[in-house]
C-alpha cells in the first residue's frame, strides 16, 4: 500500500542517484549516517545469517535499491529483495541483478507474491 502522505518518496529517492546515502538520508551529504546504518545492519545480519545452511532462502523485505544484496554474506544463499517502489527495484536489478543468487520483485503492498513459508529467513 502506498503511503498517502508521501506517495512517491521512494521513487523520488531512487531517481536521485545510486549512492546509498542519498536513498537512506538525502540530507546526509557526507554519507556518514548511511555508513553507520550499514555497519549496524551488517553486524546484526552477519550474526544471525550463519544460523542458516548454504542455499537457504532469504527475503529482504523493503530492499529498496538492494544495498544489502551487495554484501558477500549472501553469496551462499538465494536472496530475494522485495519493495513497493518499482523504481527502487529497477535500480537494484540494474546494479545487482546479474548475480544468479539474487532476484528482485516489486509488489503493490496488498499481498506478497509468494506462497506461505517460501523463505527460511526474512530481514
Amino acid at each position: 500500500m502506498v503511503n498517502k502522505y508521501y506517495p512517491n518518496i521512494w521513487d523520488e529517492r531512487a531517481n536521485q542517484n545510486v549512492e546509498f546515502s542519498s536513498v537512506i538520508a538525502p540530507d546526509d551529504k557526507l554519507g556518514l549516517k548511511a555508513e553507520y546504518i550499514n555497519i549496524v545492519d551488517k553486524r546484526i545480519i552477519e550474526k544471525e545469517i550463519y544460523k542458516f545452511t548454504n542455499g537457504s532462502t532469504i527475503l529482504d523485505f523493503g530492499c529498496g535499491i538492494g544495498r544489502l544484496s551487495q554484501w558477500n554474506i549472501f553469496k551462499n544463499y538465494k536472496y530475494t529483495g522485495i519493495d513497493q517502489s518499482v523504481k527502487m527495484i529497477e535500480v537494484a536489478e540494474r546494479y545487482f541483478g546479474a548475480n544468479k543468487n539474487l532476484s528482485f520483485v516489486s509488489y503493490s503492498g496488498d499481498k506478497l507474491p509468494f506462497e506461505d513459508k517460501s523463505f527460511d529467513c526474512i530481514i
